[in-house]
């Protein structure tokens, strides 16, 4: 009798033993999956884009702002773009002229994946004063119904650059005046607002300089008014025969912008190539990133008057990316 039962209490034992090794085998398989899925392997450290830096969770920074860019009106160039920088904007710029249609297409694309279409409105070919007479509002009805029923979120930019020279819808051009500017900007809001559109936000956004230099094409002369705007912003692009720094090309007109008590972006900037473009950018982004009133920024990607592309050299591609990658 009593060698049966120490022999049960000896089975018992066992039995228990073997459980605890069973339980500890699977909680250590369990703990190396998660290792090995949370650390990267010589095979994927071998896909990191070239000359992308090296991003650990404690060097991350953790901000508000959002960034996008600017890389031609095709789905082919936004995805060379998050190609080679190896990460997606929050936002992408176009420009569509009056009378051309809302480019679903782009659009669609940038929706599925989450990102937002910043539209600049130009008007080559349309004069301000028939716009404010109503001579295009079948375009404007069209257009407002067409974001509508996108659904999806749109920054509308019209009358951009409006203290400049160079567009026909400049404010000092032809025929035009600042307040025939703002009568137009405010009959597109109206229109917009009969077709009850909700999606849409809108973008007051001046030039850096005013050109010409004159008290009546001022920025404030074209503000108009807080019921009629979302958002402010204003472009600049860093010229390789007139070099300024960030707070040479910016801080006046951010300041300006500022009473507005309105989210603050940069939109459309850039830099010549230079020999210091690389520190041009490394000196932007912070200024950038450290203004409490910059809620965003559009990078300029395109080889026009100047080589505006952040993969003009390596240096230069190298900042960026440490910048984007970083935030």
């Amino acid at each position: 009798m009593e060698t049966k039962k120490q022999y049960i209490i000896f089975f018992g034992a066992m039995v228990i033993l073997s459980i605890s090794l069973i339980y500890a085998t699977i909680q250590n398989n369990s703990n190396s999956s998660k290792l090995s899925n949370s650390q990267p392997t010589e095979d994927n450290k071998n896909t990191i884009v070239e000359g992308q830096p090296e991003n650990k969770p404690e060097d991350k920074v953790i901000t508000s702002i959002v960034w996008g860019a600017y890389t031609g009106n095709t789905i082919d160039s936004i995805k060379e773009f998050e190609e080679v920088i190896g990460k997606k904007p929050s936002l992408y710029a176009i420009f569509i002229n009056f009378k051309e249609p809302f480019p679903y297409q782009t659009a669609n694309y940038l929706k599925y994946n989450n990102q937002t279409i910043l539209i600049y409105l130009e008007q080559s070919g349309v004069t301000v004063d028939d716009i404010i007479a109503g001579k295009h509002d079948s375009y404007i009805n069209e257009l407002a119904s067409d974001i509508k029923n996108y659904e999806g979120q749109v920054m509308l930019a019209p009358l951009h650059e409006m203290n400049g020279n160079w567009d026909p819808w400049g404010g000092t051009v032809g025929k035009n005046t600042p307040s025939k500017l703002i009568a137009e900007w405010r009959h597109l809001r109206d229109v917009f607002d009969k077709n009850e559109v909700k999606n849409v936000k809108w973008v007051f956004n001046v030039n850096n300089e005013s050109v010409p230099d004159k008290p009546e094409n001022d920025i404030s002369a074209y503000y108009p008014g807080d019921n009629y705007v979302d958002i402010v912003g204003v472009d600049g692009f860093n010229f390789s025969n007139k070099w300024q720094s960030y707070d040479e090309m910016f801080s006046k007109s951010i300041e300006k912008l500022s009473v507005y008590n309105k989210p603050i972006y940069i939109l459309s900037f850039a830099s010549a190539e230079g020999p210091k473009k690389a520190d041009w950018m490394k000196d932007s982004f912070s200024k950038i990133y450290s203004d409490q009133r910059i809620k965003g920024w559009i990078w300029f990607n395109e080889k026009k008057e100047e080589n505006w592309l952040v993969w003009s050299s390596q240096d230069s591609l190298k900042v960026f990316k440490e910048q984007v990658l970083n935030y």
